[in-house]
Order: structure tokens, then C-alpha cells, then sequence
């Protein structure tokens, strides 16, 4: 895993989290409301099979997330050490870009730059991310973090 490996996870964490989040919910409602329609039909009828099965997939997923959500805050944590080390219109511009998640033409208008310049500034900090060791992350990524980065 390289340093912009964990700029990008940071970039689709927050997207992800967002969908296992709204996927939950989907299916916990859709749960509610056909537990509710079943109430008074014999158990062991396929309805209740699969009203279980769907259970089932909530509570894997519920882990996943919880899961995601520890990684994330792990890669955010990285993301803003590695970040730290650029120059500072590459610190700005790959910090809005990878860990707040700003499209380009925010940062542009947060940092009073051009777009093609934020650009520009995002290509050259991508070139020095390239340059960093991911030894010098070790304090930041949690031991679990690269066996469960599969």
C-alpha cells in the first residue's frame, strides 16, 4: 500500500460509510414493514425464511460498517500526516481533494485559485506522495489495518 493508496481510501471513505449507511436503512425498513405484514402467519413459512435471511444480511452488514468505519478513521489519520508533509498550495489543495472530499472547483474558490491551477498544484502533490515511504506511516495505520486492506 503506498501513500496515495490511503489518500484515495480517505477520498471513497466517507462515500462508502454513506452507502453501507443508507443500505441498512433500506433494509430495516423494508424488515419493519414486512414483519409487520407476516404477524399472525405459521412459523416456518418461507416469508419468515427469508425475513430472517434479511436479518442476517443487516447484521453483516451493521459489522461491515463498523468495520469501515475504524479503518476510516485510521486512513484519516494517515491521510493527514502524509498531507502534512507537502508543500503548502499541495497541503491546501490535496487536503481538500482527499480528506474533506471538495470537488475541484470548491478548492479552487476556497484558496482563491485558477482550476486549472488547483490542477496543476494536485498533480505536482500526487508526484510527491509518490516520494513518501510508508515506513514513516507505521506509527499512523494500526497493525490490523494492512491485513484487513485486502
Amino acid at each position: 500500500m503506498t501513500a496515495l493508496d490511503v489518500l484515495e481510501r480517505c477520498r471513497s471513505g466517507s462515500r462508502e460509510i454513506r452507502e453501507m449507511e443508507e443500505s441498512i436503512a433500506l433494509k430495516r425498513m423494508a424488515l419493519e414493514g414486512s414483519s409487520r405484514q407476516l404477524d399472525g402467519m405459521p412459523r416456518g413459512s418461507g416469508p419468515r425464511d427469508m425475513l430472517s435471511s434479511m436479518a442476517c444480511d443487516i447484521a453483516d452488514l451493521s459489522r461491515k460498517l463498523d468495520a469501515r468505519k475504524q479503518a476510516y478513521s485510521a486512513e484519516l489519520c494517515a491521510g493527514a500526516w502524509i498531507v502534512d508533509r507537502l508543500p503548502s498550495a499541495e497541503k491546501r489543495v490535496l487536503g481538500g481533494w482527499f480528506l474533506e472530499c471538495k470537488p475541484l472547483k470548491v478548492i479552487a474558490a476556497d484558496c482563491s485559485y485558477s482550476i486549472s491551477s488547483v490542477r496543476r498544484i494536485r498533480a505536482a502533490g500526487i508526484e510527491a506522495c509518490r516520494a513518501i515511504d510508508m515506513r514513516d506511516l507505521t506509527g499512523f495505520l494500526p497493525e490490523w489495518y494492512e491485513r484487513t486492506q485486502i
